[in-house]
């Protein structure tokens, strides 16, 4: 274990800011990756072609005769998705973040029969279901 104030401490600061630039370094000699989708080059007409109300069919049928891609219907909607998240606010984790408040308690209508006669319990006796006198 390593504690703060020790030379260890310092001595894994300094190792940590050379991994830092080295990794930094490693990081910028690394070429762009290329686009995984064969669509992307397509992005902003697809996009337009959306705007305009072409469904994601329609865009089909265009890439396969104008551009002759193989493409179906499910894949451009699922690129189209893609980008609308990867440009929407970034996503949380997991879970429900939001807050719940229980529901308002409302009163039952039972001032017409007594809390006695409504329930009655004897740990002599097995309980029972009977129909409330009123």
């Amino acid at each position: 274990m390593i504690f703060k104030g020790s030379s260890s401490f310092r001595q894994a600061g300094k190792v940590d800011s050379q991994m830092n630039d080295q990794l930094k370094a490693i990081m910028e000699e690394l070429p762009e990756k290329p686009p995984r989708s064969r669509l992307e080059p397509y992005k902003e007409f697809i996009e337009e072609l959306r705007r305009r109300g072409r469904t994601y069919k329609d865009i089909t049928n265009i890439l396969v005769e104008k551009f002759s891609i193989s493409v179906t219907a499910a894949g451009v909607h699922d690129f189209v998705r893609r980008r609308q998240r990867a440009n929407s606010k970034p996503r949380k984790a997991f879970g429900n973040t939001r807050s719940v408040e229980p529901a308002p308690v409302v009163p039952n209508n039972t001032s017409a029969v007594p809390a006695t006669q409504m329930f009655r319990f004897n740990p002599d006796e097995p309980l029972r279901l009977t129909k409330p006198k009123v």
